[in-house]
């Protein structure tokens, strides 16, 4: 069992690695200019299957962001060589499916000051995760869960094991 917490207005999804499904992204406007609100349907871990994910990203934003990995995750084009822009139609990552390292900040300052949320640390398209995780196996645990491949309805080749501790759920793919 995971440990999740629920929050007036959200829902905090435990520390760990999740595949993700684009449901939808709309532009919207707030005090500190427009951004993207997204929302994604988790596709793995199994505890969460079916759960939805929204999180926001700017609209402007700097190659050097960790949001351009969240873009080029979905399908965006990296930029020219030389060039320091890139440019999207956000319907076009509407399906499109995602692997994210979900982590628990929380927030610094405003009305929310002190309440926990979800944030996107990396982001990977599926072929890009298959190589992260291929470089990485050396290296994690064998009680870690595995998570198939995004989309997939196979079982894994041996059976799921989550190690809970805290707020933390430790389910890096071996």
């Amino acid at each position: 069992m995971a440990v999740v917490k629920i929050y007036e207005g959200g829902l905090v999804y435990p520390t760990g690695i999740y595949a993700f499904r684009v449901n939808s992204i709309a532009e919207k406007s707030g005090v500190n200019g427009p951004y993207l609100m997204w929302e994604s349907e988790i596709l793995s871990p199994e505890d969460f299957v079916g759960s939805k994910y929204r999180h926001i990203s700017p609209l402007n934003v700097s190659l050097k962001s960790k949001y351009l990995g969240l873009f080029l995750a979905v399908g965006a084009q990296g930029p020219d060589e030389g060039s320091k822009e890139i440019a999207f139609d956000t319907d076009d990552f509407i399906g499109a499916e995602f692997y994210a390292e979900l982590e628990i900040t929380v927030v610094k300052e405003g009305e929310n000051k002190g309440t926990e949320r979800n944030e996107i640390k990396n982001a990977w398209s599926p072929e890009a995760f298959e190589e992260h995780r291929a470089k990485t196996a050396k290296v994690v645990s064998r009680s870690s869960t595995i998570i198939p491949a995004a989309g997939s309805t196979t079982a894994p080749s041996r059976p799921r094991t989550k190690v809970v501790t805290g707020k933390k759920l430790d389910n890096f793919p071996t």
